[in-house]
């Protein structure tokens, strides 16, 4: 990486600093950056690299608003507003004067924040140096007067724009040195272990994560140059994932071609295709769940014993693999469940802290599923999370039917009978936790007798430890194997840090 460029992870963290430098300080501090020397932020890099989707988690990290607009997509109409003629008067006489309508893109700003009642956001502008020549001068002057047309941004918001280097993009328009002057600019360049943790809590395939481990270098390629350009960016591997992953659920045939759709780079495409099918391969016939959850047969087990002695390297890495997805799975099933649980407890929590009866109970569902009605029909709830919502209120809704049925009128009676139906929930959810921990010290038992080198282990061990289910799983239930090994990858990582640096230095 050069001297200056950032990966996407610590671009993200610099953004989120900056909107607190330009926002968070009292109007009255000395401190406080005056709004004409609050730069836009100008995020370059490759595409794909993922800097629309850190603006998306800024914004819902941070609780503020967000507004997108890819400039490929606006003319100079649109961007500036309508002329419209308006009579005015200088010096006794009269005259008609152009003006303009306000832009669409500061229009929507003033309509999120009446929608969502956000006075605090950022207006990302995508695709920036992307633009006709009619609109580029619009844009120069948006990034050097944070205006378009003759309509500042709201206060409290703040500008971040992106685009592509023209190395990558060949239709880009370059800017001169007097808005680059004006800006505060970032440049990003992709990092494979930083979009690894990404797409661990994203749920990539595991084919792609451990291709990936074995051939970093694959993870971006650009060659622009040629005749035929050819290009693999973070957003192919992840738009691969999502269609492998339906075609599979779908039951459907993987042809060799779809490869070659995500992935423009003919080597990479034709090298990823056998490792998947080999990947495949090993998900079929080493079944490894039945190992893991102890259903397998004893002869089965004893074969899979043998086949692993021998294991080439790609196999070691794809068994790992094999063993962290099952376990993701596992660990992101309890997540669920004991979220499940929290959520539920929360919502009980005012009923028997307020002492309420059965009719006030019935009253505060009655508000609650209002509320829920509201904030779906607003947009202020995911459809996933609106569902979830409405199962836990069902639920309460279930125990003040009991209530009703047994002639239970007071909160102590209901807690009795919530106490009583949460029971079983509860022993369930500790049942899989004792589960999910001794299939952890199975698949790091099989690992470690069977395979000849720690590679295999070190790569599970740390896409467990970027794994924030796992790590949450682990301070409750502790895993001998797991921590060990932890251990063992922190020492490995402090002498490949230690190493790099001599190598630099040389």
């Amino acid at each position: 990486m050069r001297y200056g460029t950032m990966n996407i992870k610590e671009a993200k963290e610099e953004i989120k600093r900056t909107f607190r430098a330009y926002q968070e300080l009292p109007q009255d501090s000395p401190c406080r950056i005056p709004r004409n020397k609050q730069r836009p932020i100008l995020l370059m890099g490759p595409p794909g690299i993922g800097k629309t989707a850190i603006m998306e988690q800024i914004a819902t990290e941070c609780g503020i608003g967000l507004v997108s607009y890819a400039m490929t997509h606006h003319t100079r109409q649109s961007a500036i507003g309508l002329p419209f003629i308006r009579q005015t008067t200088f010096e006794g006489r009269k005259f008609s004067v152009t003006e303009y309508t306000m832009s669409e893109i500061i229009a929507s700003v003033y309509q999120y924040m009446q929608r969502t009642k956000k006075t605090k956001g950022i207006l990302f502008i995508d695709e920036i140096n992307c633009v006709s020549e009619t609109l580029s001068p619009v844009i120069l002057q948006f990034l050097q007067e944070k205006t378009f047309g003759t309509h500042p941004v709201p206060e409290g918001w703040i500008i971040a724009a992106a685009g592509n280097p023209p190395e990558y993009n060949r239709s880009v328009r370059e800017f001169d040195t007097a808005t680059l002057d004006r800006v505060k600019y970032i440049e990003v360049e992709a990092d494979f272990p930083v979009w690894k943790e990404y797409a661990v809590r994203k749920g990539i395939h595991p084919s792609i994560l451990s291709y990936l481990s074995i051939h970093p270098d694959r993870f971006c390629r650009y060659r622009l140059d040629a005749e035929d350009p050819s290009f693999v960016t973070a957003r192919g591997w992840e738009d691969l994932s999502c269609m492998l992953l339906a075609l599979e659920c779908l039951g459907e045939p993987v042809n060799g071609e779809l490869f070659s759709q995500y992935l423009r780079h003919e080597e990479t495409a034709r090298e990823f295709a056998l490792y998947y099918r080999l990947f495949c391969k090993y998900q079929r016939t080493l079944s490894l769940e039945d190992y893991l959850s102890g259903s397998m047969e004893e002869a089965d087990a004893k074969e899979l014993n043998e086949r692993l002695r021998d294991a080439p390297f790609d196999e070691r890495l794809a068994i790992a693999s094999l063993i962290n997805e099952r376990l993701r799975t596992l660990f992101a099933e309890y997540r669920e469940k004991q979220n499940r649980g929290s959520a539920l407890d929360a919502l009980f929590l005012p009923v028997k802290e307020q002492a309420m009866d059965r009719d006030a109970f019935a009253r505060y569902l009655d508000r609650k599923k209002e509320a829920l009605d509201i904030r779906r029909k607003n947009g202020l709830l995911s459809i996933p999370d609106a569902e979830e919502e409405k199962a836990l209120l069902f639920s309460l809704e279930e125990m003040l039917c009991e209530m009703k049925a047994g002639g239970y009128t007071h909160a102590a009676e209901a807690e009795a009978i919530y106490t009583q139906t949460q029971k079983p929930r509860k022993e369930a959810l500790g049942a899989l936790g004792n589960r999910i921990s001794r299939e952890t010290e199975k698949g790091y038992r099989l690992l470690e007798v069977f395979l000849p080198d720690e590679t295999a282990i070190l790569y599970l061990t740390a896409d467990l430890s970027k794994n924030p289910d796992a790590v949450a799983f682990f301070l409750r239930f502790p895993s001998k194997a797991y921590s060990r090994w932890s251990e063992k990858l922190l020492l490995t990582d402090r002498e490949d840090a230690l190493r790099r640096s001599i190598e630099k230095l040389q």
